[in-house]
Formats: C-alpha cells, sequence, structure tokens
C-alpha cells in the first residue's frame, strides 16, 4: 500500500478542491483518486504541487504557481505543459510561476506540472477557468494551515490535531508505507486522524473536499522525519504595515505599500493567480514588500520556511484592499458585445454608477486582437481593423480612488455582418399633471451592430390640437410643459445609425389631475390623489402613483399599515419607504399595532412599535434603530439584519438572523435556525435567556444576564461561541437561591472562540454542563463564583467530545469543582478550585497535557481521575495532588502536594525533593523545589502561579511557542518540571 488516500464522508471518484501541497492556499481545485494524474513515483523523493485551481477574467494576465513543490533533496527541476483547452504561450514552462494570457472566450483550461529530482518525478495538475465577467469570479475560500514537519518514529503512532476550518470533509493522501491509517474526523472543530507509518519520511497531504463542487480550503501538509533528524522551525510572517489584524484578513488601500517581515529564507509569493511584483529589501533582507491593486480584490500570501529539505509550516497572510477609506467603488458595464464589418467605426458605450457619487473617468483597454484606431467622439469610439477577427477589450471606471472591476466586451469583426436597424426604447403613454414638466426622450436608442447613433429626432403630431412642439427637434431629448386636465399630445421619436437605417417610436403623453395625498380618514373611495380628493388607502394610490411615475405618497394622517411598495415609491408625512424600506424622515415614528403585522422585504428605521400585537417578518427584512415592546417572530426561510434596536421576546423559525448591537429583553429562542450576534448586543431575561433547537449559533461580542439559563443547545445544535456570558441568579426578591447554569448542551455541539462565561450567585452554579450526545471544545474563560457549591464544567454524564483550553475557575462557600468530566481532552488548560470542599479535575478518565491545576481549601484534591494520561501538568494543592489507579499515567510533572493511589500507578515524575521515596529517584512527592537553570533552588512563588505558568511542554515537537500569558516560552531539550525546564 505505497500510497493511501482516505477521504471522510465523501466518496473519492467526486471531484474535490484542494490547496498546495506542502503549504496551505486559497481556491485550489485538483482533483484526486481517479481524477488526478496518477504516474508512478518512489516513496516521497520528490513531490509536485501545481498550486490552486483558478477563476480568471477572460484577456488577463495569469500566473500558475508551483511554488511549494521540493523535493527531498536538493531542489526539483519544473515543467509545465497544457493538457487541455484553448492553446496558450506560458512565459517559461521550466520556471516555478509561468505567465499567460488568458483565451477572450469562456474556457476550461488544464495544466500539467511535473517535478523530478535524479531519476524521480512526481505531477500534480491545475485547472484554470476562464470567464467572460469579473462579477462570476468566486470570493476567496477560507484557509486551513498544518504546523511544519514533525520528527517520529517508524511504527509508532502519530496523531494529527489542527483546528479546521475547511468548508468540506477532509481527505488524506499518505505518501509513504502506511501499515494503519484511521479515518480522518472532525471534532469540536478540530481535525483528527492517527497514523502508523511504516517507512520514513513520509509525507501526509490534508484535502479539502467539498462536495457541491464550490470553491473549498484547500490542501496542507506535513511530512514525518526519523526520529534523529533536525525540522525546520515553525515559520513566521508579520505585517509591518498598519493594515489590521494578521490573524484574519488585513485590510488595504488601493495603491498601498505593505511591507512583510518574514524569517530569513523564507519562501514569499502569492498563489491566486494574479501577477504581482514582489521586492525583497536590500536594507532588510528579511522584509518583503508589495504595492496593493488599485482595485478591490483579495490576495493571499504564503510564507514557507525551509531549512534543507524539510519545511517549518506555512504562515498565511490574506489582504483584503478595499475601495478606499469612506469610499464605495465604481461599477462599469461595458454593454452588448458588437459585430461590425472590416473598416467600420464603431463605439463602446459604458454604463457607469457609484454609490457615492463620484465623477467616474472610464478607461477602454485593448487587450487580445489586432489594434483598433482610437477616433474622435470618446474614449471608446475606434475603427476596426480591415481583416475579420475577433477584438477583446477590457472597460473600467476609477471614482479617482479606486478602480472598478474590469468588464470585457467582445467586437466581431466580420465582412458578412450585415447592418441593423437602430433598437429605441420608449414607453407608449406618459402621464403629467396640469401645469407639469415631462420629457420626451430618446436617449435610449441604441445600434446592435456597431454602437454608433448618428442622430435622433423628435415631432409632434401636427393633428393635436395642442401643439408644444411646432417644428421637428433634431435632439436626444426636449423638456416640455403641460396645459389643462384632458389635453393629449402625440409624438414620433426616430433614430439613424451610421450607416442610414432608421428606426421610429410612438408616444402619447396625456394631461388629468392626479396627486400623491393618502389619507385613512378623510380619503375617497374614487379619490385622485389630489389635495381636495385624496386617496383612501395606499393600495388605491398605487396604480396612479406608478402612472405619473411619482417619487413619494403623501401621508395626510391615520393610522399606518405597514407594506412593502414597488422600487422608486416613497411614503412621506413621518415615514419613507424606498423599495420597499420603511424609514423615517424626521423625528422617531412611534406606531401602535394590535395582532399579528407581518413585514415583508422592507427595512424599518427609526421606529417604535408598541401594543397588543406582535411583529413578524418573512423574507428579506432589516431592523435598524428600532425600538420593540411586542415579541418579534421571525418566519421559516427569512433572512433578516438587526442593527442598533430593541427588541422583544425573539422566536426564529428556521430562518437566518444576524443581530449587531442590539438589545433583547426576554427570551431569544430558535427553531433549526442560523443566528449570529455581534457588536456588542445584549440579551436581559428572566428564565432561559438563549434556546436553539437544531440550527447553528454564532456570537462574537454577546452579553447575556438571565436569571436561569444562559445558553441552551439542544437537538443537533452547533454554536460557535465568542464574547462574554454574565449570568447572574437571583430568585426576583434580590435572594441568590436557585440553581444556575451559564451554557447546557444537548445532543449538540459547542466550540468555544474565546469565550468569556461568568456565573454568579444562586445555592449552586455550573459555568457549562454537558448532557449525552454533547461535543464541547475550544478555548474558554470560564468563572463561576458567589455560591455555595460551583461547578465549572459539568461533563458528567457524557464524554465531553472535543478538546477544552484555556481557563476555568470554580469559586464557593461550600464546595467547588474545577470540571467534572466522565472522559475528557485538556490541553494548555487552568483550572482553580476554591471552597472548603474543592477537587480541580475530577472523572473516571482524562486526557491532559501543558495543564495547570490549583486546589485551595481544607484536603482539597487537585486532580482525581481512575484512568487517562497527565503529561506536563503542575498541581498545586492543599490536601492531595493526584487521586488515581493503576490505570492512570503521570509523566513530566510537578506536584505539589503527597499523592493517593491504588495499584501500580505509572508516575514517572521529574524533578527534585529533600527526601526521594524509594523507589522513585527524582520524583516529586512531598511539597515541592524546583531547580532552575543553575541548579539553583527557587521559591514557589518564582514556580507557579498566574505570573509564572508553565513554559515548555516537553519534547521539542510539541512545545508551545509562548506560555498561557503571551510571553515567549524557550523550546529546548532538557526535561520539565511541570511549569519550568531544567538545566
Amino acid at each position: 500500500m505505497p500510497f493511501v488516500r482516505y477521504a471522510h464522508g465523501v466518496r473519492l471518484t467526486s471531484t474535490i478542491l484542494l490547496l498546495l501541497g506542502l503549504v496551505a492556499c486559497d481556491g485550489a481545485l485538483t482533483p484526486v483518486g481517479p481524477g488526478r494524474v496518477d504516474e508512478p513515483r518512489g516513496p516521497a523523493a520528490v513531490i509536485a504541487v501545481a498550486g490552486p485551481d483558478l477563476v480568471v477574467l477572460e484577456g488577463s494576465r495569469v500566473s500558475v504557481v508551483g511554488s511549494a513543490s521540493r523535493a527531498l533533496v536538493g531542489e526539483p527541476a519544473l515543467a509545465w505543459s497544457q493538457r487541455e483547452g484553448p492553446a496558450v504561450v506560458l512565459s517559461n514552462p521550466s520556471s516555478a510561476s509561468p505567465v499567460f494570457v488568458a483565451p477572450l472566450s469562456p474556457a476550461r483550461l488544464v495544466f500539467v506540472l511535473e517535478a523530478t529530482t535524479d531519476n524521480r518525478r512526481d505531477v500534480d495538475t491545475i485547472v484554470v477557468d476562464v470567464v467572460d465577467h469579473a462579477s462570476l469570479l468566486p470570493a476567496t475560500p477560507v484557509i486551513f494551515t498544518l504546523t511544519g514537519d514533525r520528527s517520529h518514529e517508524s511504527g509508532a503512532e502519530f496523531v494529527v490535531d489542527e483546528p479546521w476550518t475547511g468548508r468540506g470533509d477532509p481527505a488524506v493522501d499518505i505518501r509513504c508505507e502506511a501499515a494503519v491509517v484511521a479515518a480522518p474526523a472532525v471534532v469540536a472543530g478540530r481535525l483528527r486522524l492517527t497514523i502508523v507509518p511504516a517507512t520514513l519520511p513520509c509525507p501526509i497531504v490534508i484535502d479539502d473536499v467539498v462536495a457541491d463542487g464550490s470553491p473549498g480550503a484547500g490542501r496542507a501538509a506535513l511530512t514525518l522525519w526519523p526520529a534523529e533528524v533536525a525540522v525546520a522551525p515553525a515559520t513566521r510572517a508579520s505585517v509591518t504595515a498598519a493594515v489590521g489584524d494578521t490573524d484574519g484578513p488585513s485590510f488595504l488601500e488601493p495603491g498601498e505599500a505593505v511591507a512583510v517581515v518574514v524569517d530569513t529564507g523564507t519562501r514569499v509569493f502569492f498563489a491566486d493567480g494574479r501577477v504581482i511584483p514582489l521586492a525583497v529589501s536590500t536594507a532588510s533582507p528579511s522584509q518583503v514588500t508589495f504595492v496593493a491593486p488599485t482595485s478591490p480584490t483579495r490576495l493571499t500570501l504564503f510564507a514557507e520556511g525551509r531549512e534543507g529539505s524539510s519545511s517549518g509550516g506555512l504562515r498565511v497572510i490574506a489582504f483584503e484592499v478595499r475601495a478606499g477609506s469612506g469610499n464605495a467603488a465604481p461599477v462599469v458595464d461595458a454593454g452588448a458585445d458588437l459585430r461590425v464589418r472590416p473598416g467600420a467605426r464603431f463605439r463602446i458605450v459604458p454604463t457607469v454608477s457609484d454609490d457615492d457619487g463620484d465623477d467616474v473617468v472610464v478607461s477602454v483597454t485593448q487587450v487580445l486582437g489586432e489594434t483598433a484606431q482610437q477616433l474622435g467622439g470618446g474614449v471608446g469610439t475606434l475603427l476596426a481593423p480591415a481583416s475579420a477577427q475577433t477584438l477583446l477589450f477590457h472597460v473600467v471606471g476609477n471614482d479617482g480612488v479606486v478602480d472598478s472591476a474590469a468588464d470585457p466586451v467582445r467586437v466581431v469583426v466580420d465582412a458578412a455582418a450585415e447592418n441593423q436597424p437602430p433598437i429605441l426604447t420608449v414607453p407608449a403613454e406618459l402621464y403629467v399633471v396640469p401645469g407639469g414638466t415631462f420629457v420626451v426622450d430618446a436617449s435610449s436608442a441604441r445600434d446592435p451592430d456597431d454602437g454608433l447613433i448618428a442622430s435622433t429626432r423628435i415631432a409632434q403630431l401636427a393633428s393635436d390640437p395642442v401643439q408644444l412642439l411646432e417644428a421637428p427637434v433634431d435632439a436626444a431629448r426636449v423638456t416640455l410643459t403641460a396645459g389643462q386636465a384632458g389635453d393629449v399630445y402625440r409624438f414620433v421619436l426616430s433614430a439613424t445609425d451610421d450607416g442610414g437605417l432608421e428606426t421610429s417610436a410612438p408616444l402619447t403623453v396625456i394631461v388629468q389631475d392626479a396627486g400623491p395625498w393618502v389619507d385613512p380618514v378623510r380619503g375617497l373611495a374614487d379619490g385622485n390623489g389630489t389635495v381636495e380628493r385624496p386617496f383612501a388607502n395606499i393600495a388605491a394610490a398605487l396604480d396612479t402613483a406608478a402612472r405619473h411615475r411619482f417619487e413619494s405618497l403623501l401621508l395626510a394622517g391615520g393610522p399606518l399599515v405597514l407594506e412593502a411598495l414597488p422600487a422608486g415609491l416613497g411614503l412621506v408625512g413621518g415615514h419613507v419607504f424606498v423599495d420597499g424600506a420603511y424609514v423615517d424622515s424626521g423625528e422617531r415614528s412611534r406606531l401602535t399595532i394590535t395582532g399579528a403585522v407581518d413585514v415583508a422585504g422592507a427595512t424599518l428605521q427609526r421606529l417604535t412599535i408598541g401594543g397588543v400585537g406582535s411583529l413578524r417578518l418573512r423574507r428579506h427584512v432589516v431592523l435598524r434603530e428600532l425600538g420593540l415592546t411586542v415579541p418579534l417572530t421571525v418566519l421559516a426561510s427569512a433572512n433578516v439584519e438587526v442593527v442598533a434596536s430593541a427588541v422583544v421576546d425573539v422566536t426564529v423559525d428556521r430562518a437566518i438572523v444576524a443581530f449587531d448591537d442590539v438589545a433583547f429583553t426576554g427570551q431569544l429562542r430558535g427553531q433549526g435556525a442560523t443566528i449570529a450576534g455581534h457588536g456588542g448586543s445584549i440579551v436581559v431575561a428572566r428564565g432561559p435567556a438563549i434556546q436553539l433547537i437544531g440550527g447553528a449559533l454564532t456570537t462574537t461580542s454577546m452579553a447575556v444576564q438571565t436569571t436561569d439559563l444562559g445558553v441552551q443547545l439542544s437537538a443537533g445544535a452547533i454554536a460557535s461561541l465568542g464574547g462574554r456570558l454574565d449570568v447572574t441568579a437571583t430568585d426576583g426578591e434580590g435572594t441568590a437561591s436557585v440553581v444556575t447554569v451559564g451554557v447546557r448542551v444537548e445532543g449538540a455541539s459547542v466550540d468555544f472562540a474565546g469565550f468569556v462565561v461568568h456565573v454568579h450567585g444562586g445555592g449552586s452554579a455550573a459555568g457549562v454542563v454537558a448532557g449525552a450526545g454533547a461535543v464541547v471544545g475550544g478555548v474558554v474563560d470560564l468563572t463561576v463564583d458567589d455560591v455555595g457549591t460551583a461547578i465549572g464544567i459539568d461533563g458528567s454524564a457524557a464524554p465531553l467530545g472535543g478538546r477544552l483550553s484555556g481557563e476555568v475557575v470554580a469559586i464557593a462557600t461550600a464546595s467547588a469543582t474545577g470540571i467534572a468530566a466522565l472522559d475528557g481532552v485538556f490541553v494548555r488548560l487552568r483550572v482553580t478550585a476554591d471552597a472548603a470542599a474543592a477537587v480541580g479535575i475530577v472523572g473516571p478518565r482524562v486526557d491532559a497535557r501543558a495543564v495547570l491545576v490549583i486546589a485551595r481549601g481544607a484536603n482539597a484534591v487537585g486532580v482525581a481521575v481512575d484512568a487517562g494520561t497527565l503529561k506536563h501538568v503542575t498541581v498545586v494543592a492543599e490536601g492531595t495532588a493526584v487521586v488515581g489507579t493503576a490505570q492512570l499515567a503521570v509523566r513530566n510533572a510537578a506536584l505539589r502536594a503527597p499523592v493517593g493511589v491504588s495499584g501500580d500507578v505509572d508516575l514517572g515524575v521529574v524533578g527534585l525533593a529533600a527526601d526521594e521515596p524509594a523507589g522513585c529517584p527524582g520524583c516529586i512527592i512531598a511539597p515541592a523545589l524546583a531547580v532552575d537553570a543553575d541548579s539553583g533552588v527557587l521559591a514557589s512563588d518564582d514556580v507557579l502561579g498566574a505570573a509564572n505558568p508553565f513554559v515548555d511542554v516537553g519534547a521539542l515537537a510539541d512545545a508551545v511557542a509562548v506560555d498561557l500569558d503571551g510571553r515567549d516560552a524557550p523550546r529546548g531539550r532538557g526535561p520539565d518540571l511541570g511549569a519550568i525546564e531544567r538545566n
């Protein structure tokens, strides 16, 4: 079994999306299994990585990237070739990143990269999809990364345990002899894979597989080396320009100069097809600079550290080029493709828009074909070449700050092309009020074949009783003033093209009494909207408003029924509807409703709604600066945004809702819903505050205050919790006497993302309670205090199912338990239990690495477990450090209290004791002393505590770069004493 490919949850015969083989990258699309180029190759002597799959605009310059290819000895020779699609010319097929010009029409190109060294070779493929419009380019997918190469032993078990941010399922390609390969699995947001390699070195490539064919997270890889081989240190790279948080997208201004600092010798390259020069600073060889493009886009930079043939892993920095501070990018539509005769004049007439109202300068650039001569009459007036061919132009608009996305237009030069008459779009009728002005407009005329309109004319029929236009006008538009009600004017509009063909269209103008007034109190059933005869309701006014093209209706008074108006029609009188949006035009409006009021396809802004009814939202609804004292229900399939509002008792039924800076009074309940809480939203409730059955919940800055239960997740719900959760327990009379739980998880999954849970008050309280089927993991900052009985995390009913890091604190007067786990995995966790009866971690089985446990109180116990492994732990207890059985292994630990065990416990504790116990030289059983680098005894205050947590977790391959306080950590090869490394 020389090469093992194993996909989790996806058939290997389906198309999957990959990134780089030895680095992570966005947008890669490489088949695995039968779809991949399957050539004989040795045990990873050389690896070809063709880079990400691309979607590019026709006629653009494209770079394919093979920079991640490498040989295990020396550097490989690279050779690119094209296997499918219209032939293109690669600038340098033997380079890592050759450039070519995309064809001038949609196409699918397939390239093969061959990497060779000595007598070994490997191949990989890349697919480039060429599209005809820039708006079709997909968004950059998320990226997952793996740490660098590892040292290992043949035949020993190796476990991958990495954060998984892929969009699909993981697939594994193991390029060596492997005796055992466990199926990859994603648990609590982390990828887990176990293999036992029979041969070393052994590359392991992990891919993201998305079943629907959309861009996935891509590919990342690591190589297992023999244990005696030193691997490269972890790659580091940082952005020195003030461009934001480099852990997420760094935001750039158009044309901004950017500097990236990396380790010396690091390979740095863009891997998304754009040709952007990277320059190495002569003053600082570890600094790489580039200039941001002038149009909004997403860039992905990769930095891979290399020492010899080993990789230190990948540092990914995503850049997002914005449209400029406070600016919106212009949008350009180049218009329809043209067919012209050789030597004919033609014109490219784009449509330009800019949300900021900026002046936009349009440029037309020819990218393919024989150069068309520029003529007078604007940037887009050109002369076709004399021979038949296809020309391609890119049209770009610039608002003085940033370019628009390029929009292509093709011009086919064809001797057989026939001249087509112009197309003129004119409404059949136009309505106007007496004395009102109106425009007769022929500017919509266009020529379908050469784009040139030679002339336009407007004339009124001589038979009209009232003549507003005594003679024809050679113009595209004319503005006139209407006479009396009942007048009718008939016009003929005509347009002639450059070849002499003409098109005409009639227009009738009708003058009638009409107005925009709506008055529910004194309106008439046959009203015409004038002040004297207003409409009785909005529905009656819509036909007249559409005929007269009113921009707004005027509300005279009376109660208002919420309803969406057609696009472009507003309602004035305290309220304005725009594109179905309800917006206040002055002071905050107040509305009293009864019964259930439905809102669909609208924006409600600066509105206070009260009464004895309820508000129900359908389709896409936006609530801004709203004040609700009635319950809010989001109905199935709706898409709702709530911003800077106050709401009451929210129910979400199989819908999507985003809350941003929202104050909740009452409960937030969801059934199969997708709910996102951001921007400092807060829920204040009596009883359960947030309840989710199925669906997904994401919080980044959302607080909860409740008298009972903070968050309830059940029936397959998935949650990613960040921000803060405050749970205050009272009985309504100011007495803390109720049972309180911060987060309860039953049959659901929660991934804590730096979530702060603070539970206080009440007779007994728990920060997190995990029931049957729960998966709990991530990084949590949890405190339970001011109670009689406190439990930080209660997983005693079922295995937690995830990996937990961070800090857990339980403080109580009677008893406190930091973590009660039926089966738990804890890494880089700090646990404190403080009570008359306290225990840090308790349960049948626990696996802990780099954990600090502090148990305070009479006879306090640090860790009480039956089975599992405690590795690189420090336990400080006022009673017993560890209580366990023969199934418990303790290694590399500092135990600052006696140990109480039964059976033959594997107690491999490293350290120094005044009186070494018989049979365990060097073990720390009694209160511990520690040594510094010079073998000097350290005071206890210098060893443990918040100011000096554990620094090194042991073996170099497992060492952490920073400690729990964010300080740089030494990572030597010496043994560890829990928190301190010995010389």
